[in-house]
């Protein structure tokens, strides 16, 4: 995209003149399309779900240029999001994510969107977040309700900063969604079995097949096409898989202002690494893995929000320890149970950036969580991904064993977190989390037990959300105890009045704006009353009078006046004015309130006589001839350069100026003028 830019300028003969200069905007790769070939072909990827189980990531990414993840289905996370996403962070492979819908209402739709969104937070997606809409529930649906569906979705994906995308049959698209506002949307097309999409109005993403064959993936695998460019497409991975990597999840802090690097390496390592940004000493930044390179340095990846890379692990400083990121995602057991019958927990427990080195199941009576177990059982897992039915832990928890009575159950996991220690060794800190409990009954779901109770802060009501009331509940079997009540939205509170829209002299509005919401509350016009002249004081004057001697020019004070902290302005709050300011004698200054300033300051000062000693004098003549008459050369008397006026500036006497010999003459300054200088002259026969 280029612009001709033009810019108009005088020139220093004063003529108007024009520059002109053709200036780059930006600049893009595109793809360019032709009726015979609407979709060219730029990267080939695949979709993955739980469906595809465990995939070996260092095979498969090495076959693909992007991959599209499957985060959930309705508000249910996929099982292996984390494990799959994990991976084409780790292995540099581009992905986006997918959401498989069952909304059939705008408001079920709209808590799709936001789970996915939190599913997503602190991964970098290159591809858009999709909308699969494609379930037999929504079939039935009307063509405005089919509308409101994605468009409920797209909304709440664009407010978060992410690109939403849409995700259907090519019948859909042709029968439904083919206005302009979802000609702005990223499609991505299912048609199956044809040698190329027939979609002619501008299609992201082609899913081709649903049975292609791709290395590390047992079964078949859903084939795309891309059609464009996006970040990371075809990403040089291949330094990263020759580093050994540790599971880390840490808050850390710059010791010193660091280059966030591209790759875990300096330039010339044996990987040219390019800069991403450098940060500040004591920026806080979120570790999520650590890296030995292939000369052994270690390397924090790290993140802060808007900064993504390495930096050297030695750099920062560990503040804290995260187990945040362990979770069992769609956990299953039932609450009452068989005496004597064994029972499967479903679910899987999943560790975003952290390794569960053991996972333990425990079985305790009652709520009493702190005693000694029922039953229990543990296993060396070391994964990051932990599918519970069936599994080790599973299958040593014999339920059968259990007698009639009121139980909790608990999972934990032993989670291992890699670091830097002071000493720059790598070391680990291993950490029991709780991930889950659930209280049940075995016999009679009846049972009673002891609650354990915590109260339930009271939540103040305010304009712009209800409250509630304080109460309590259980919290291992989360009984509620005491209900908490709704509270009424409040009035607004407002807040002190400010000052709006003033016109000086005339009026202001008073603007007050409710302390919680910030809705203006009320405005009123206030009439400004006009304000009474001030008069001059000779407080006001801060600067000194001065005394001046004569020069021969107007001479003038150099005044400052203020009032209190207000320095005054002349020209605007004073004008000042000068009576017998040339001569020597009493001089007078004048200064004049003007604008909101009235009456007047009258000071007196000083112009000194000038010593008119230092004038030089010169004679006409110096020698001349006797006449028997008085001789009287002319006399010249300057001031500087200034010639001074005979009887106003001096007056001239002569002695001895008849007979021969030596004569005088006396300039005796007056006026302007002080003090006599006397010049000899010789008279010859």
């Amino acid at each position: 995209v280029e612009v001709e830019a033009i810019s108009n300028y005088i020139d220093s003969s004063g003529n108007l003149k024009q520059t002109k200069k053709t200036v780059e905007l930006e600049k893009q790769k595109c793809i360019v399309t032709n009726a015979s070939n609407p979709n060219t072909v730029a990267a080939r990827g695949i979709d993955v779900s739980e469906h595809q189980g465990n995939i070996d990531w260092s095979r498969a990414s090495q076959e693909v240029d992007f991959v599209i993840i499957r985060a959930s289905y309705s508000t249910t996370t996929d099982k292996y999001f984390y494990t799959n996403a994990n991976a084409c962070t780790q292995y540099g492979v581009p992905f986006g994510v997918y959401v498989y819908s069952y909304a059939t209402t705008v408001e079920e739709v709209k808590a799709e969107a936001r789970h996915v969104i939190s599913l997503v937070k602190g991964y970098d997606l290159s591809l858009p977040i999709f909308f699969d809409f494609e379930d037999d529930s929504q079939a039935a649906l009307s063509l405005d309700q089919k509308i409101a569906l994605v468009k409920g979705f797209v909304d709440v994906i664009k407010e978060a900063g992410y690109e939403p995308g849409l995700y259907t049959f090519l019948s859909w698209f042709d029968s439904h969604f083919y206005d302009s506002y979802f000609n702005s949307l990223p499609k991505w097309i299912a048609q199956i079995q044809v040698n190329k999409c027939s979609y002619t109005r501008g299609v992201r993403m082609w899913q081709y097949s649903w049975t292609g064959s791709i290395s590390g993936i047992s079964g078949d695998v859903d084939c795309n096409y891309y059609y464009g460019t996006f970040p990371g497409t075809n990403p040089d991975t291949s330094y990263l898989k020759k580093c050994t990597h540790y599971a880390s999840n840490l808050d850390i802090k710059t010791k010193e202002a660091v280059m966030v690097k591209k790759y875990p390496c300096w330039y010339g390592t044996d990987n040219s690494s390019s800069d991403v940004q450098e940060v500040a000493a004591e920026t806080v930044m979120h570790v999520t893995g650590m890296y030995k390179n292939t000369v052994g340095e270690y390397w924090y990846q790290v993140n802060n929000g808007s900064v993504y890379g390495y930096i050297p692990a030695e750099r920062a400083t560990v503040t804290n320890y995260r187990y945040d990121d362990v979770f069992v995602n769609n956990p299953v057991m039932a609450d009452n149970l068989a005496v004597g019958v064994g029972y499967p927990i479903g679910g899987t427990m999943q560790s975003r950036y952290n390794i569960m080195s053991t996972i333990r199941a425990k079985i305790y009576n009652n709520e009493n969580i702190t005693g000694a177990t029922t039953l229990e059982s543990s296993y060396a897992a070391n994964t990051d991904n932990y599918i519970l039915k069936g599994s080790e832990v599973d299958n040593a928890l014999w339920f059968s064993d259990l007698a009639a009575g009121y139980y909790t159950y608990e999972l934990s996991a032993d989670v291992d977190n890699h670091y830097l220690n002071s000493s720059n060794v790598l070391s680990k800190k291993t950490k029991n989390v709780i991930v889950w409990s659930k209280t049940f009954t075995v016999g009679s779901s009846t049972i009673s037990h002891s609650h354990t109770v915590v109260e339930d802060l009271a939540v103040a009501a305010t304009c712009k959300a209800t409250g509630l009331t304080a109460g309590s509940h259980c919290s291992i079997c989360n009984a509620v105890i005491k209900e908490q009540s709704v509270v009424a939205k409040t009035g607004h509170t407002p807040g002190k009045p400010v000052r709006e829209n003033e016109i000086a002299g005339v009026s202001y509005e008073s603007v007050t704006y409710c302390t919680v919401c910030k809705k203006e509350t009320s405005r009123n016009e206030i009439p400004l009353e006009p304000e009474p002249n001030i008069k001059l004081k000779d407080s006001f004057l801060v600067s000194s009078i001065k005394d001046y001697t004569y020069t021969g020019k107007a001479i003038t004070q150099k005044i400052k006046l203020m009032d209190g902290d207000k320095v005054l302005v002349q020209g605007t709050d004073y004008l000042v004015k000068y009576i017998w300011n040339v001569n020597a004698g009493s001089a007078t200054v004048v200064i004049v309130g003007n604008g909101k300033y009235e009456d007047s300051i009258v000071k007196q000062f000083e112009i000194a006589r000038k010593s008119g000693t230092n004038s030089t004098v010169t004679l006409s003549k110096t020698k001349l001839t006797y006449t028997g008459k008085e001789i009287k050369p002319t006399v010249t008397v300057k001031d500087g350069t200034t010639k001074l006026v005979l009887n106003k500036d001096y007056k001239v006497t002569y002695e001895n100026n008849i007979e021969p010999g030596k004569a005088t003459v006396t300039i005796t300054f007056i006026n302007n003028y002080s003090g006599t200088i006397t010049k000899e002259f010789t008279i010859v026969s």
